[in-house]
């Protein structure tokens, strides 16, 4: 993979979208997210180069529910034209407006934690359009912890954007060594050619972030591979976020150096 900027992302968290010809990228900064699109150059690794758009600060915190108190893992689906976070440790959306940056936030979560069970704290919120409905993913842990705690991955459905079906029980639990107890951050998509859907997760074994691999017939029954598919030379890689165009397989991922995350590309 190739390391995209030196600069140091405050979270290790982000989401991206393609939009006509170009890939959208919102980042985390202190009072809420600013977005980056990519130019029609590319670095010596064949890698997007991006820049910052002219928008300035989306979705600030200012303007938020007094309830939201931070944007974690945000994620863009246009086709439900929301933003999707996660703010301690329950789950809200955004909509946009007449274009894209004018957002308005929904004034309740659309999915809360629930203490002393299995989705005490939840985050990493992902869309994945189903042939009946839509499916949130999201990552569920026993307590706000972060890595420390056991983590696993839960579903959701909706068929408005607003109102979800939370299955009783998680989906995808860590089982192999290098998922350690904690996986997080699920990014589903489907691939045409096998007919088969695919979530990207990060891993994390106690010791090193990596990033894994399962696959799914129905979203619903889950098989993770045994090995991470991809893994980083020093500190880690976690927060996929994958996108198909033209045949070909991106990911843009968050890459530990053991100081500080850096936006990377594979």
């Amino acid at each position: 993979f190739n390391t995209l900027g030196n600069g140091q992302l405050i979270d290790d968290v982000w989401t991206l979208r393609w939009v006509e010809g170009s890939w959208r990228l919102w980042m985390p900064v202190d009072d809420g997210l600013q977005r980056y699109t990519t130019t029609m150059a590319a670095d010596a690794s064949g890698a997007p180069m991006m820049e910052p758009s002219g928008m300035g600060t989306e979705l600030a915190l200012g303007n938020a529910p007094d309830d939201v108190e931070e944007f974690a893992d945000a994620h863009y689906a246009p086709a439900l034209g929301r933003m999707l976070f996660a703010s301690e440790g329950d789950l809200w959306t955004a909509r946009t407006g007449e274009y894209l940056g004018d957002w308005s936030f929904d004034t309740a979560s659309i999915l809360q934690s629930e203490p002393d069970s299995w989705r005490a704290h939840l985050g990493g919120p992902s869309i994945a359009l189903g042939v009946e409905a839509t499916h949130l993913f999201f990552d569920a842990a026993e307590g706000d912890a972060g890595s420390e705690e056991y983590s696993v991955i839960g579903t959701a459905t909706t068929t408005d954007g607003l109102n979800y079906t939370v299955d009783d029980a998680p989906i995808l639990e860590p089982q192999h060594p290098h998922e350690g107890t904690h996986i997080a951050d699920p990014y589903v998509v489907y691939d045409s050619d096998t007919e088969l859907w695919r979530m990207f997760y990060s891993a994390f074994d106690g010791d090193k972030w990596t990033i894994g691999h399962a696959v799914s017939q129905d979203l619903s029954a889950w098989t993770a591979d045994e090995l991470p598919l991809i893994t980083a030379s020093e500190g880690g890689a976690a927060a996929p976020s994958v996108h198909r165009q033209l045949g070909r397989w991106h990911m843009w991922f968050s890459a530990w150096d053991g100081a500080a995350w850096s936006l990377a590309y594979a």
